[in-house]
């Protein structure tokens, strides 16, 4: 998790995406959290390649990808 940290530290930020039913993968929800990012869960019918758009982004700025990308 120190990796995650530091990354986070220089302006950056980890997201994480666990696609299967049920809760995030604990280890992507722990290195999500300490990059700074958000650690979302899809089911495999999820619309992954929108959410990592959206990821991409980051949170401080999803309504306005998503508005973007006419979503």
């Amino acid at each position: 998790m120190l990796l995650a940290q530091q990354f986070h530290s220089e302006d950056s930020f980890i997201s994480t995406v666990s696609v299967r039913a049920g809760m995030p993968i604990p280890e992507f929800n722990a290195i999500a959290h300490y990059g700074g990012g958000e650690s979302i869960v899809l089911s495999p019918q999820g619309m992954l390649l929108q959410e990592l758009l959206l990821l991409v982004f980051g949170q401080a700025n999803r309504q306005e990808a998503a508005h973007l990308l006419g979503l």
